[in-house]
């Protein structure tokens, strides 16, 4: 059985994950709460603080990204990878109001097209292991059998 870390936005900070892998031994994976690309800078200061790699020495962590635009998404896997990160995953399970109106998280499973598209487009413009955290849907559990066709086109972590 594998054993993973799921994020939590504020509480599972590197100093928890430490921690944790300090007094209970490492889990197979850490996934480290989202990372949003953006425009002018690789990350916000408390961003970096959670991806630093002498933060999370000791683990296999996972930075989660929360973006709906594969070249954000590129972008930014490209820049973890140069750091040391082996793999990333997209956030498709956050079900937070503000991120899904933005069509980011769970919002985005809605867009079943949109989200095959942008997967074709993440594989195709990286070569990092990428894995999915994501829902049976954002309203409707009926989509789920259509998200689970959509994803086993793609190598998924």
């Amino acid at each position: 059985m594998r054993y993973y870390f799921a994020p939590m936005e504020g509480i599972t900070t590197w100093v928890y994950r430490s921690a944790h892998a300090s007094v209970f031994g490492p889990l197979d994976k850490y996934f480290i709460p989202f990372v949003e690309p953006h425009e002018k800078r690789d990350f916000k200061t408390r961003e970096l603080k959670e991806i630093l790699p002498e933060h999370n020495e000791g683990i296999y962590a996972v930075p989660q990204i929360l973006t709906n635009q594969a070249e954000g998404f590129i972008r930014l896997a490209h820049v973890l990878k140069e750091m040391g990160y082996e793999e990333v995953n997209l956030n498709l399970g956050c079900p937070s109001k503000t991120v899904v109106s933005k069509h980011k998280g769970a919002g985005f499973l809605a867009l079943t097209e949109e989200l095959d598209r942008f997967l074709d487009n993440i594989y195709s413009g990286t070569d990092m292991k990428i894995s999915v955290k994501t829902r049976i849907g954002k309203d409707d559990p009926e989509v789920f059998g259509k998200l689970l066709d959509i994803y086993n086109q793609y190598p998924l972590e």
